[in-house]
């Protein structure tokens, strides 16, 4: 008898291929940002692409205690913002994260933003 042994191996994400996918998270969240007349504190050719802190204005209530009050619903999370002078909440696109679900983030949070209008 011959046994045909399937691989269980994943392709291997790079460094850089991670970096690249963050990246392109980072533009669908900034993109999203403006599009919501939201405010980032540092300007974009600053930013890391992997945590972003964004002004915050009604928003911060959601997020002013910590990373749980984000709603289930969300499947995210969202930060307080730890600046004592300046109200900030911070959206991280890290960890097995894809382009198409921070799309399905902003979405939520223009919802929820239009929500407390």
């Amino acid at each position: 008898m011959h046994c045909v042994r399937r691989s269980s191996r994943r392709r291997v994400e790079t460094v850089e291929g991670r970096y690249a996918r963050y990246s392109a998270c980072w533009k669908v969240l900034m993109d999203g940002i403006a599009k919501l007349g939201l405010e980032c504190l540092v300007p974009s050719e600053y930013q890391s692409h992997l945590i972003t802190a964004i002004t915050s204005r009604p928003i911060h209530a959601i997020a002013s205690k910590s990373s749980t009050t984000t709603p289930v619903s969300w499947s995210s999370r969202i930060y307080p913002g730890k600046l004592a002078e300046a109200n900030t909440f911070r959206i991280a696109n890290i960890g097995d994260i894809k382009p198409a679900e921070m799309e399905r983030f902003v979405h939520v949070l223009g919802e929820y933003m239009e929500s407390i209008r």
